[in-house]
């Protein structure tokens, strides 16, 4: 970026270039290699994975990427009919809880109910998040150098799942470590702005402290095995009476 602006674009693009070799040397190998085998960059030739070719919704439209239904929060589990087409929603119950039922059993109301708690106490982080993205965006206008790397990383991230789940329309890809390209600069903007709003008063302070520890609790609770819940079905949901409405 410095390099574009006129500030040494041949140490720039030696900088990129280092850069670049050795995230793929040490990540990108293994997709190069899919590439170059089997003719697809995600694996989903395997036959463990063809199985995902059977599972609901099976299609997505631009309708998908812009709703967020009530039942994110109500009944957060990725079969529901409404989060089954909701690209957003399912995408941010399985970012805070465990919406694939991976841990927890499946029909309980107490799972139900530790989903919405899990989610609503997520909204304040997420909230943060946001709100750290426009004061960053407003910073690097003004021309702060590490502000434009990470709003990038953000949209180019967001912008490849978005593609990634409408080529791959199951519900079983809408899962947060797909995400996990943007740990950086969540970790940045959200904490950011939650550190404001903690010293803007005492009992925002408390409320703010007392909120992400609750939170915390809740995702532990519902993202290890038999810790409150005990798990005795097999791992996941059951797709297979499910269909896309």
């Amino acid at each position: 970026i410095d390099g574009l602006r006129g500030l040494g674009a041949r140490r720039a693009a030696t900088r990129v270039t280092a850069c670049a070799l050795v995230a793929c040397l040490l990540g990108g190998w293994f997709y190069a290699r899919n590439r170059l085998v089997h003719g697809y960059f995600q694996p989903y030739g395997l036959p463990a994975h063809q199985q995902m070719f059977e599972m609901p919704p099976g299609e997505r439209s631009v309708g998908d990427y812009l709703r967020i239904p009530l039942a994110t929060f109500t009944d957060p589990q990725l079969l529901n009919e409404d989060l089954l087409r909701s690209v957003w929603g399912s995408t941010y119950a399985a970012v805070w809880f465990d919406a694939h039922r991976s841990f927890l059993p499946g029909d309980l109301p107490a799972v139900s109910r530790l989903g919405t708690l899990t989610l609503l106490l997520a909204l304040l982080p997420t909230a943060a998040f946001g709100v750290g993205l426009l004061r960053g965006a407003r910073r690097a206008r003004a021309g702060d150098p590490v502000e434009l790397p990470l709003l990038l990383l953000v949209a180019l991230t967001l912008a490849g799942y978005a593609f990634y789940t409408w080529q791959n329309p199951w519900f079983v890809v809408l899962k947060g470590t797909t995400l996990l390209g943007l740990c950086l600069p969540y970790a940045w903007y959200a904490s950011g702005t939650l550190l404001d709003w903690a010293r803007s008063g005492r009992a925002a302070g408390i409320a703010i402290g007392t909120a992400l520890l609750l939170l915390a609790a809740c995702v532990t609770a519902s993202g290890t095995f038999n810790v409150v819940f005990e798990r005795t079905e097999v791992s996941g949901l059951d797709w297979r009476g499910s269909e896309a409405p």
